[in-house]
């Protein structure tokens, strides 16, 4: 119509120029009625998810949450727990045992032979620290994550007979044996070696050594049935013999799942079990191991929670584990190799070995409560280190099937932004797929944003 063209090409550039500023495509038609020239221009409307309630509201598989403002990675990935073995006898052999499935698997052998005083502690992190005894200073660390041994320190002196280690969190403690009254600690972070009040008298075969709650717990060995504890705060030494038996060969302490120390050691040739209670200074015998003692490379290990696992040694192959809370042994699969002299177990919890190789989030279902909407185009802001890669998917619906939409699913691709195509329905969700192939890095996904119109 003449003389309303100039009006009409101004509306005209300024929608244009409102749709060129988005970053979506929208409709826009233009045509001429009675009432004079109209310009139409379609606004969407969008589904916006990028906060930690946003996040959480979704479902992950193999997937996690991060805090706030909140993003989605791949899950963490952890090693189940299990306790690891050296079987001794001037060998290098070195185990790992699966608890839930009761089965042994040969692991990187320790770079060197391992006899009298060798020793294991685990930081509850990811290494196992270990000591070779055999007059060796040498101080190894396994790394659980890459099944890789490697040279950690050196003690001040050479490790012998009755020679341990135990972990506090912090510090690691270790008793010298050889019949001497040494014991160290060895901050792991700095490398530097401390020195800790003398024991009352030396160590020797059997010794062993526990930390908990503030306190060491060191079994004399020698035949003794010396157990004394250490104040760390104080430096202080006390002694709680064990009510009876020697603490030789074979014997070791743990500290069980109530938190108390116990002590195996032998009577009359028999395996005896018992547990000191701080609080009434006082020891209680539990049940044994019926014809079986305790020889070279016995010991013991616990995973905190409702389980002590034990070895006998003395060349024996035999595995056991004792509930506390039932009072009872039961034999498991026997270690790979005989148990002997330079024997010992360690627990190690679940140790994380980086991110899952894989996971998917399906969000919350949006309701638009528009009956037919119609979905335009996504967009997602995300972070894809080398290596690893991103996919979205949006469905939708006009109605709920289990409390989500039942159409198909919508590949958009593994860009930042996608067209949807004849995507329809009142209801929509969307889902992202994460992968890497390398588990030290993982995607990123911080926010969605779903366009749809009327």
């Amino acid at each position: 119509m003449k003389g309303s063209s100039g009006w009409m090409l101004v509306v005209t550039l300024l929608v244009i120029a409102s749709m060129a500023a988005s970053d979506i495509g929208c409709s826009y038609v233009d045509r001429e009625v009675s009432l004079g020239n109209t310009a139409t221009g379609y606004v969407p409307n969008v589904w916006t998810q990028t906060s930690l309630t946003d996040f959480q509201a979704g479902g992950l598989s193999r997937t996690d949450v991060t805090s706030a403002p909140g993003s989605v990675v791949l899950g963490a990935a952890f090693k189940d727990p299990g306790v690891y073995a050296l079987a001794g006898g001037t060998s290098r052999s070195f185990y790992r045992y699966n608890i839930t499935a009761n089965t042994w698997a040969a692991m990187a052998s320790i770079p060197v032979y391992v006899y009298s005083g060798s020793s294991m502690a685990c930081d509850g992190i990811r290494y196992v620290y270990a000591l070779v005894g055999s007059s060796s200073t040498a101080l190894y660390r396994y790394d659980v994550v890459l099944n890789t041994w490697s040279l950690f320190n050196n003690t001040p002196s050479a490790i012998g007979n009755g020679g341990d280690l135990a972990w506090d969190g912090t510090y690691i403690y270790v008793l010298c044996g050889s019949s001497v009254r040494t014991i160290w600690t060895l901050d792991p972070a700095t490398g530097l070696w401390d020195d800790l009040t003398l024991t009352p008298q030396t160590v020797s075969t059997g010794a062993s050594m526990i930390v908990s709650n503030g306190a060491l717990y060191v079994a004399r060995g020698g035949g003794y049935t010396t157990v004394w504890r250490y104040t760390i705060g104080t430096g202080a030494w006390a002694t709680i013999s064990v009510s009876r038996g020697a603490i030789t060969a074979g014997s070791d302490m743990v500290i069980g799942p109530n938190g108390r120390p116990y002590c195996s050691y032998n009577v009359n040739s028999n395996w005896r079990l018992e547990s000191y209670n701080p609080a009434t200074t006082s020891w209680t015998t539990h049940a044994r191991v019926t014809g079986q003692s305790l020889g070279n490379g016995g010991g013991m290990a616990c995973d905190g929670a409702t389980t002590i696992f034990a070895a006998p040694g003395g060349g024996a192959r035999s595995f056991y584990a004792y509930s506390p809370s039932s009072n009872t042994w039961t034999s498991r699969n026997d270690v790979p190799a005989a148990v002997t002299t330079g024997g010992c177990l360690v627990y190690v919890p679940a140790v994380r070995t980086g991110y899952q190789l894989s996971g998917s989030f399906t969000s919350s279902t949006f309701d638009t409560n528009v009956a037919g909407a119609k979905y335009i185009q996504a967009f997602w802001d995300r972070s894809i280190p080398a290596s690893t890669a991103l996919t979205l998917e949006v469905r939708s619906s006009a109605s709920l099937s289990g409390g989500a939409p039942s159409g198909t699913w919508q590949l958009l691709g593994s860009g930042s932004s996608g067209t949807m195509s004849a995507l329809t329905g009142r209801y929509v969700q969307w889902r992202a797929t994460f992968t890497t192939s390398d588990p030290a890095v993982t995607p990123q996904l911080q926010e969605v944003r779903i366009y749809y119109r009327a």
